[in-house]
């Protein structure tokens, strides 16, 4: 018998009602920041542009940044568990010379395979960091976005040689991420 203005009693869960865990799945993040903010950004391509001009993959709202400064490689690595890492390549329209160069930790380089935590700079007023962690899809809906599957303009003469580096991973959420880089933005400074 119902009792009008009272809720039925829940039921007890079964075995069978049981909630089922969040599947979380290893993620290559990018948090950029530059003119337009600070954004998140999904790595899920095996080949990114990145740079000033609008046809990029991952667009730089910078004055210093080239019309194409760099590209993303994903590389193999069968020490991940993933099982592949990202490189970081500079590059221009021109080739792939190791200009503009990128700063990774502080060191100018032409290549260098990512780790997370890295943090890199991309001209003067664009800074970047690289992360790995384990998502769910919900987490990576609502807090990051996909890089924009955009042509490579150029394309290196010969591929990049993987290095074989363990990759560290972390449980990490998008909050922790976040809170993280706003942590260490003083790193570039």
């Amino acid at each position: 018998m119902a009792v009008v203005g009272v809720p039925p009693r829940p039921r007890p869960r079964t075995a069978t009602q049981a909630p089922q865990p969040v599947a979380r799945k290893l993620r290559h993040i990018l948090v950029v920041t530059d003119k337009q903010g600070r954004r998140a950004i999904s790595l899920e391509a095996a080949l990114l542009s990145v740079g000033r001009a609008s046809d990029n993959a991952i667009v730089l709202e910078s004055d210093t940044a080239a019309d194409l400064h760099a590209l993303l490689v994903r590389v193999p690595d069968t020490s991940t568990p993933g099982g592949y890492r990202y490189r970081v390549v500079s590059g221009n329209d021109s080739g792939f010379h190791g200009t503009p160069p990128i700063v990774v930790n502080g060191m100018k380089c032409a290549s260098h395979d990512l780790l997370s935590g890295d943090r890199l700079w991309l001209g003067n007023d664009a800074k970047v960091s690289y992360h790995v962690a384990a998502l769910t899809d919900a987490e990576l809906a609502a807090h990051v976005r996909p890089a924009s599957f955009r042509r490579v303009k150029s394309a290196p003469a010969k591929p990049p040689v993987a290095q074989s580096k363990p990759l560290p991973t972390a449980a990490l959420t998008m909050s922790d991420l976040m809170a993280n880089f706003s942590k260490n933005e003083t790193l570039f400074r």
